[in-house]
């Protein structure tokens, strides 16, 4: 989880907690370590002619 800031005016915002928003990044994670995954499961499965070319 990252905390970012929100787009506000008043640099006094900050101060509080208010004026932060957590975002998650395990969604990008995951989905690029599911391309990964998928191109090397392809690529053994060919290699071992489980699959076509």
């Amino acid at each position: 989880i990252t905390i970012i800031p929100k787009p506000r005016k008043l640099e006094k915002v900050y101060i509080i907690y208010k004026g932060y928003r957590p975002i998650s990044l395990l969604f990008y994670i995951g989905k690029g370590l599911k391309r990964l995954l998928a191109k090397k499961v392809s690529l053994l499965a060919i290699e071992y002619k489980i699959l076509l070319e």
